[in-house]
């Protein structure tokens, strides 16, 4: 009898631990359905005094260059959320009218980058701004080579599942 409830008990804590590990994959749903935002990329995204620090760091900014750079990284992120509002408000509309507003923002962000590539020059010079592209790029390409390799994104199309 003792034997029977050691198998019992044995396979009902097996099971338990199965189901239990087969569930812990299941928390993007549960934040989907409670209305949490929970977006990869505003979770890695940096604050603008981050971001002023590792460049300070990777540029070696003087303090004036690094306060100017702040001014200018703080103003750049109040536009992109105000931005980020804007299009969340308007995400509910037709098929075409969304493509033509994902062409529209992608001009406007383009020109934003472009703008801010150009006021970080007359602060930094085109040297250091030229350095710091070539940074963003290299963390964008290893970044990109994550996802393909299944560290992110979306896992069910990855082959290796």
């Amino acid at each position: 009898m003792k034997k029977y409830l050691f198998l019992v008990a044995t396979l009902l804590l097996t099971m338990g631990m199965s189901v239990s590990a087969q569930n812990n994959n299941r928390q993007d749903v549960g934040n989907r359905r409670n209305n949490i935002d929970n977006r990869r990329s505003e979770l890695i995204r940096m604050t603008p005094k981050e971001r002023v620090d590792l460049m300070t760091k990777e540029l070696n900014l003087t303090d004036d260059e690094a306060a100017k750079v702040l001014d200018l990284c703080e103003k750049q992120e109040a536009t992109r959320l105000e931005q980020v509002k804007a299009n969340r408000e308007q995400r509910n509309m037709g098929r075409q009218d969304r493509d033509a507003r994902r062409k529209e923002m992608m001009e406007l962000r383009q020109k934003e980058v472009d703008q801010h590539n150009a006021d970080l020059e007359k602060i930094i010079g085109k040297e250091k701004v030229a350095q710091w592209n070539e940074i963003r790029k290299d963390v964008r390409a290893a970044n990109r080579a994550g996802r393909a390799e299944g560290r992110g994104g979306n896992r069910r199309n990855n082959s290796n599942w």
